[in-house]
């Protein structure tokens, strides 16, 4: 379940039961038992889940009071797999991770997702202007700054990826 914290009081946001994988309205979807990641996103009036174990990321619509799937489809492909850090960037997009940390993927809203930079699995670093050329070794946390800029906390080093997936 996603809670809502004021200075007073807490309550849930929205989810439901046991551990789940549904969309729909606030009191009836499910989630997994693990969300590593909860960002804002405002262009799109969201707050947007990392629903790990699900293989999914997820919307939750501030304005319609639905929550649904913007990537992955539940299964352990490349696309969803297991998603942990993800950040949402100044025009709108979604960066996050693959379960291997080792890639980052960028998701839309004209709902592609692609590769931003990194690879499938890699085991070292190495930097390289061109993001898919780059290697990434255990992504832990993802920020964007106002510039489109996205920061990888990568276990010992800050990376940067600028807009287009240029590392810098």
């Amino acid at each position: 379940n996603i809670r809502s914290v004021s200075a007073t009081t807490t309550s849930t946001a929205c989810g439901v039961g046991p551990w789940g994988r549904a969309d729909g309205s606030l009191d009836a979807a499910r989630f997994s038992g693990s969300m590593y990641a909860i960002d804002v996103s405002e262009p799109i009036a969201s707050l947007i889940v990392a629903d790990s174990d699900n293989h999914r990321v997820r919307a939750i619509n501030t304005m319609t009071s639905a929550v649904s799937t913007v990537a992955g489809d539940g299964s352990s492909t490349q696309e969803g797999y297991s998603p942990k850090p993800l950040a949402t960037l100044a025009n709108g997009f979604v960066a996050y991770t693959n379960g291997w940390q080792s890639q980052i993927r960028l998701y839309d809203l004209a709902a592609s997702n692609t590769v931003l930079a990194g690879t499938q699995s890699a085991t070292t670093y190495l930097d390289h202007p061109t993001g898919t050329m780059a290697r990434f070794r255990s992504v832990d946390c993802l920020q964007g700054d106002q510039l489109g800029n996205l920061y990888a906390g990568d276990t010992n080093r800050v990376r940067l990826i600028a807009p287009g997936g240029t590392n810098a």
